[in-house]
């Protein structure tokens, strides 16, 4: 369409400031070994509405893939959110056997990626009823940790994982454990056996 977010695009990041929509809730993924301990980076999709042109703001259509390098805890579904980052395409694969990251999000209409550092980037300026949802389910989240202690937390990472589906970057290592050893598909079936008597009841 003429006014889709991809018309201003160059084949370099290019510094935006753009206004948008949260859509669903904010996942968190590793970040690259450096050596010295990161965060995770967390990513999520967001519709972008305006774009700040040099004639001020401009309506635009299309969505992004939004990739935050600090995670940002108040980012929740369906906010109107604020952000300064950097727009491009996301990669194309360079090389035989490559992973194309462009053509994976063109498949899912996302022709986009902001880039984007953190909270300090990121001005959030309305909530909605999507995100007392999310916030509901957060605080839910929440809750179940606070019965654990700081040595405990990989129990309470693994419990949350098992009740409320949310997994963590640093469950990473017990995964791969689960996978190898066969555990994950015990722990699968037995999942989808609680589901079954809980829809029931």
């Amino acid at each position: 369409p003429a006014d889709h977010v991809l018309r201003y695009v160059s084949e370099s990041p290019r510094l935006a400031h753009i206004e948008g929509t949260r859509v669903g809730t904010p996942r968190l993924g590793g970040q690259p070994d450096t050596g010295r301990p990161r965060p995770p980076k967390m990513a999520g999709l967001l519709r972008i509405d305006r774009v700040e042109t040099w004639d001020g703001w401009v309506d635009v259509s299309g969505n992004a893939l939004l990739q935050i390098r600090e995670p940002d805890p108040r980012l929740l579904d369906g906010q109107r959110v604020r952000l300064l980052g950097w727009l491009e395409q996301p990669g194309r694969a360079m090389n035989p056997g490559q992973f194309d990251y462009a053509a994976f999000y063109r498949g899912r209409r996302v022709p986009v990626s902001l880039r984007t550092h953190g909270q300090a980037a990121i001005d959030v300026r309305s909530e909605s009823e999507t995100s007392r949802l999310a916030g509901f389910r957060q605080h839910v989240r929440s809750a179940l940790l606070d019965g654990f202690t700081a040595d405990d937390r990989d129990d309470a990472l693994l419990l949350r994982a098992m009740l409320l589906g949310q997994r963590d970057p640093a469950m990473d290592d017990d995964r791969e454990l689960f996978r190898a050893s066969g555990t994950g598909h015990f722990l699968a079936v037995s999942g989808l056996h609680v589901g079954i008597i809980a829809a029931s009841a």
